[in-house]
This record gives C-alpha cells, structure tokens and sequence, in this order.
C-alpha cells in the first residue's frame, strides 16, 4: 500500500544519506593519509604503523556501505 511504499522509501533515502556520509568520512580520512604521507616525507621517515588507526576507520566503512548498499537491492528486490 502507499504507507509501505513511502516508509520503504524514506528508510532506502536513509540509507543512502548513511552511504553517503561513510564514503564523505572516508574520503576525509584518506586526505588525512596524504598529508601525514606527505609530512613523513617530507622529514624524511614514512612509518606505515601510523596509517594503521586510519585505514582500519575506512576498512570498516567501506563494509558498512556495502552492508547498506545490500540491505537497498534486497528491499528493492534486486
């Protein structure tokens, strides 16, 4: 009916603002590796142990989104 029609609809719209917002923060924290990267580099030491936190952070969004992504197609029946 047309209350789970718009209630399926708002709750993908929320999903996609989630996705959205990972893949934003993630796109942060990557920006943050170059300029730590670039740092390093410029001191002359690039130590990979202190990328570990950040990559880690963007691993696991990069899960969720896929997670969420999922839960759309099911809903839309994909």
């Amino acid at each position: 009916n047309a209350v789970d029609e718009i209630l399926t609809a708002d709750y993908i719209q929320k999903k996609k603002n989630e996705i959205y917002g990972l893949k934003r923060d993630s796109e942060r924290d990557m920006t943050e590796i170059g300029r730590l990267v670039y740092e390093r580099f410029k001191q002359g030491e690039v130590v990979d142990t202190d990328f570990i936190a950040l990559c880690e952070a963007i691993e696991k969004r990069e899960e969720q989104t896929e997670v969420c992504e999922q839960e759309i197609a099911r809903i839309k029946g994909e």
